[in-house]
């Protein structure tokens, strides 16, 4: 049928942008509600209080025009564009009949059918934000069907993508300070979605109120019906009683302390998930590919135990790559070290690729999965990475995994360019670090090849701040804390500048010379104090003629 004749079925049309409206002939309409739009030579129809579309073809006698049943597959009826705050689109949810629902988004002008990464928001994001800045009130519905029945009695509305049980927390941010009403539908699932909104909703919102339709299911069921805002019921359960308890003090004082179950002592324990970061090429893949090797076989690892199992460990490398990495690390011979590679997964969204994991995890009962590089498996790309909101979905996954596995998860992440302290270091957003249960970090000592400063922030008191680390034939070795080796370091520079006899002692200032100047003169005298203790230095004072107040060292020996 030709344009003017599909237009001649409807009453009131007007152009509107690249489509028009007109009134609904499957209800009694006074504004125009229904939306008519042609696409690609198909014509859509939607009506903005609700109507569905196989009644609205009905309606206007276009039901030989109109495919509505599924013999020849489902039929496009309605498009909900999800935009940004400048109104730019990010994705679209498509209505189709019979009644479902799918998700796309554009990738250089051609639709792809998986949202895999890009940032959900909610529906009419300029509209909420507007009213939000104004204090009016927001209401949360279940559909975008039900947003626009609201809209057409001026209201401002907004949903999520998907339906019930998918409101993501993050969402309740752009809600804060606003008057929110939520609309639940009358059934089980739109009971227990609405009080889940309101219990995400309820720390950011101005007030929060639920409410459900006066007759009909929905809000647009309730509209059409010629109810009224103010006439919506509302549910009086919509904040059930808790489930979980609270305790007093004296009872948290009467718990056992936390044991820790150590796949690594003492950074990682079952069920945790922790972060090893460093500058690129200052070898936390070395490192981390040693530790797996020490978990499969069960010998200790920097001088302390680790539980012995099988490792998974998810690589972005090829195979080439990772084969000649792990034979450096001497565990090419280990059955029960595991590898994934990241461009087998290519096109999984990350929840996906982590219920793959897991799988994984749970068929080869692995004790370790190691995570390398956490950006690029998870698809953090650009500002992705630096966004809290796509930083929290990422570990979240990761904490899922963890506590379904009960496997130690360890992720290798790059330190921005900028450094910093452990735990601040890491590149991305600062929410990260907020859900690692440790955070390592693997750093060069100047001038060392082989040895590397092993820093640590993290919720045990067990775990030590900094130790050094040496690779030392073939395997690292602890050194100690670094003040401890610096220390030590000091003295034996100190040693080497005492004389050997009496007759030759020195004074602070000339063995401050003698090592260069670099260590403060209080530290030296407090260092050759402690060589005194020692049994290693001597001291007398008043024996130089040319420094009668300066005390004089030197080395003890057997006359001594």
């Amino acid at each position: 049928m030709t344009e003017h004749e599909i237009l001649s079925h409807f009453q009131k049309v007007k152009k509107n942008g690249k489509g028009w409206v007109a009134l609904c002939p499957a209800h009694e309409d006074r504004n125009p509600s229904l939306s008519i739009t042609e696409t690609d030579g198909k014509w859509l129809l939607h009506c903005h209080a609700g109507c569905e579309y196989a009644a609205v073809v009905d309606a206007a006698g276009l039901r030989e025009a109109f495919t509505v049943t599924s013999k020849t597959g489902p039929q496009i009826v309605a498009e909900y564009d999800y935009v940004d705050e400048a109104g730019k689109q990010m994705y679209q949810v498509v209505r189709y009949a019979p009644k479902d629902f799918r998700q796309r988004r554009r990738v250089n002008g051609e639709w792809v059918w998986k949202l895999e990464n890009t940032r959900r928001v909610l529906y009419r994001l300029p509209e909420v934000l507007a009213a939000v800045a104004a204090g009016s009130t927001v209401y949360v519905v279940e559909g975008e069907k039900d947003v626009h029945a609201l809209e057409h009695v001026g209201a401002v509305a907004t949903c999520n993508a998907g339906g019930a049980g998918k409101w993501r927390d993050e969402y309740s941010a752009t809600l804060a300070g606003a008057p929110v009403i939520i609309i639940a539908d009358k059934d089980e699932p739109g009971h227990k979605h609405a009080a889940a909104v309101a219990a995400s909703v309820r720390s950011h919102a101005a007030s929060v109120a639920v409410v459900e339709a006066a007759e009909g299911k929905d809000a647009a069921d309730h509209l059409r019906a010629g109810k009224t805002l103010q006439e919506f019921v509302p549910v009086a359960d919509a904040a059930p009683a808790p489930r979980i308890r609270t305790y007093s003090l004296p009872e948290l004082a009467a718990m056992e302390p936390e044991h820790v179950d150590w796949v690594w002592s003492p950074y990682v324990g079952a069920g945790e998930v922790a972060s090893c970061e460093g500058p690129p090429k200052s070898g936390k893949s070395t490192f981390i590919r040693k530790l797996c090797a020490h978990v499969v076989t069960g010998r200790p690892f920097l001088g302390e135990p680790v539980k012995q199992g099988p490792v998974l460990y998810c690589t972005e490398e090829r195979g080439g790559t990772t084969r000649e990495g792990f034979e450096r690390a001497g565990a090419l011979e280990l059955a029960n070290l595991h590898v994934l590679f990241r461009h087998e997964a290519r096109g999984m969204e990350w929840a996906e690729t982590v219920d793959h994991i897991d799988a994984h995890c749970r068929r080869l009962g692995a004790v370790l999965v190691v995570i390398d590089t956490l950006s690029k498996w998870a698809g953090l790309r650009g500002e992705e990475e630096q966004a809290a909101g796509f930083a929290m979905e990422a570990v979240g996954q990761l904490q899922y995994l963890a506590a379904s596995s009960g496997a130690a998860v360890i992720v290798v992440r790059h330190e921005r360019k900028s450094g910093g302290a452990t735990g601040e270091a890491g590149r991305g957003s600062s929410a990260f670090a907020g859900d690692f249960d440790t955070i390592t970090s693997i750093r060069k000592v100047t001038g060392e090849k082989t040895q590397r400063r092993l820093g640590a922030e993290g919720r045990h008191d067990a775990t030590p701040d900094d130790v050094v680390i040496d690779l030392v034939d073939g395997d690292y070795l602890s050194l100690g804390d670094p003040s401890e080796l610096r220390r030590r370091e000091q003295e034996r520079s100190i040693v080497d500048a005492l004389p050997l006899s009496r007759a030759e002692q020195v004074r602070v200032e000339d063995v401050r010379e003698q090592v260069g100047g670099s260590v403060a003169h209080e530290t030296i005298r407090s260092l050759l104090l402690r060589l005194m203790d020692q049994g290693v230095v001597c001291r007398a004072r008043g024996e130089m003629p040319e420094h009668p107040r300066s005390d004089g060292f030197w080395l003890r020996g057997d006359d001594d």
